[in-house]
């Protein structure tokens, strides 16, 4: 995503051209902002994608990249760390578990989709608890695995 974001600021300056508040700025010193472009030293220095396109007679613009996964992974952190509370009650006859209540805290920086984040917050969530309450499991240690 990020390489298709690099290739789109370069494409969108090309089409600019001269006559434009970005002229004579390159690639990596432009952002994507809401609804255009802007200098990132300058952010007054701005342009709208419908002002762009509409002077290169274009009604939209696509691009496609490819990001090298270990330059991406260098460039950008991939992890996160979290962590997680249950209140449990455990029958003292029956020995059966009831969780009352699960209270997670997420640190996995900028968040792009609200929706999707905290969709994979509660299924992680709940992945862990399932885990939690299976029967113990054993792991072979022969090279073909198995359990």
């Amino acid at each position: 995503m990020a390489a298709a974001a690099e290739k789109l600021a370069s494409e969108l300056l090309r089409l600019a051209g001269n006559d434009t508040p970005l002229a004579g700025l390159r690639a990596g010193e432009i952002r994507l902002v809401e609804g255009g472009v802007a200098s990132i030293s300058e952010p007054a220095r701005r342009e709208t994608y419908a002002s762009i396109l509409s002077r290169a007679g274009r009604d939209e613009i696509t691009v496609t990249a490819a990001g090298s996964a270990p330059l991406e992974l260098f460039k950008y952190a991939m992890h996160s760390t979290s962590a997680i509370f249950c209140e449990v009650r455990v029958s003292a006859v029956t020995g059966e578990t009831r969780v009352d209540r699960m209270l997670g805290s997420f640190d996995c920086g900028v968040i792009l989709n609200p929706k999707t984040a905290a969709s994979q917050f509660r299924g992680g969530m709940i992945m862990g608890l399932g885990l939690a309450r299976s029967p113990r499991r054993r792991c072979s240690t022969s090279a073909r695995g198995g359990s």
